[in-house]
């Protein structure tokens, strides 16, 4: 239903110029493309390499290649789900199917959530203030909802190191859940629940703590992380390199301060992947660099590689992975 949603989208916002994009992408460089799809493909690789690390913290025989299958489904989850929601929950399940008890997978993934954030604000901090001239070519109200964004994303940043820090509020947080998920009759008793709430909170506690001793590991996470979203923004200048496109007075930089305001932009879309808004708010920052025809070609390729083709890699990984269970 995204992909169907998203290709009448994709008609509605090409029907005027239809012929020609259609000629600007038939002039992309297959180098190039080969380049965008392994570097995309090596960020994932990326995310599975830090789920290993800080796996492997407290599951010492936890290997590369389980990391990796679990980052490429979670990819898949997060396409597919409101907000990218149900990435973490797949995540969950996954690695509590591959050994990690429940308490210590929720703790990994807490902890590479917030790294993962953390470099989000760190990365958006350095291209929010070092390209401001960038930002006030783009009009008022987005130049505002680039600044909420960022501000959201630190909201996140500190509700997620208030979990960590505080048991006593994870427990709290966890308890209510139930109360709410009683009153509308997803559970049945509260206290049958509240015990393995208890015991979660209790490994979560245990792996928590297992994780802190080891902060160099998660430094080398961290590190990875900044470096995997840098990567990130620098796929659409590629792309736009792709076509042969003579950017006067603007350099990659430029481009991948465009792509970190496209990042915060995309907590006002919450539809499954941000479908639709994420596709007309980078046309729409992108035109101030080059014309519609131009950003609308780069969106194209950019949003089917970066978020279409690692959903369909996703889903491979996660139907390979089921047949394996059965």
């Amino acid at each position: 239903m995204i992909i169907i949603s998203v290709i009448g989208l994709m008609i509605f916002i090409m029907a005027d110029d239809f012929s020609s994009i259609t000629q600007i992408l038939s002039s992309i460089r297959l180098s190039y493309v080969v380049l965008i799809v392994l570097l995309t493909i090596f960020y994932h690789v990326l995310v599975g390499v830090s789920l290993t690390r800080l796996a492997r913290v407290s599951n010492p025989k936890y290997t590369y290649l389980k990391g990796i299958h679990n980052a490429f489904i979670a990819a898949f989850f997060h396409g597919i789900t409101p907000g990218s929601s149900g990435g973490q929950v797949a995540q969950a399940i996954i690695f509590n199917k591959q050994g990690v008890n429940s308490g210590a997978a929720a703790s990994i993934l807490w902890i590479e959530f917030i790294i993962h954030q953390a470099a989000l604000v760190i990365v958006g901090f350095v291209f929010l203030f070092t390209k401001v001239g960038i930002l006030r070519m783009l009009n008022p109200t987005i130049q505002l909802l680039v600044f909420l964004g960022f501000i959201m994303n630190m909201i996140v940043l500190l509700f997620l190191f208030l979990i960590v820090q505080s048991p006593r509020f994870n427990k709290w947080f966890l308890i209510k859940g139930l109360h709410i998920l009683k009153s509308i009759r997803v559970i049945k008793s509260i206290e049958k629940n509240q015990q393995k709430v208890i015991e979660f909170v209790h490994q979560f506690e245990q792996a928590q703590t297992m994780l802190m001793n080891n902060l160099d590991e998660v430094a080398r996470v961290t590190i990875m992380s900044i470096c995997k979203i840098t990567l990130f923004y620098f796929i659409p200048y590629l792309v736009l390199r792709s076509f042969g496109v003579q950017l006067i007075r603007v350099n990659f930089l430029d481009i991948m301060a465009l792509s970190a305001f496209l990042g915060m932009l995309k907590v006002f879309a919450p539809l499954p992947g941000g479908a639709g808004g994420t596709e007309v708010l980078f046309i729409i920052l992108f035109s101030i660099f080059t014309n519609q025809i131009v950003a609308t070609s780069t969106m194209i390729v950019w949003r089917f590689v970066s978020f279409y083709m690692i959903m369909l890699i996703g889903f491979l990984f996660y139907m390979t992975y089921k047949l394996k269970m059965r």
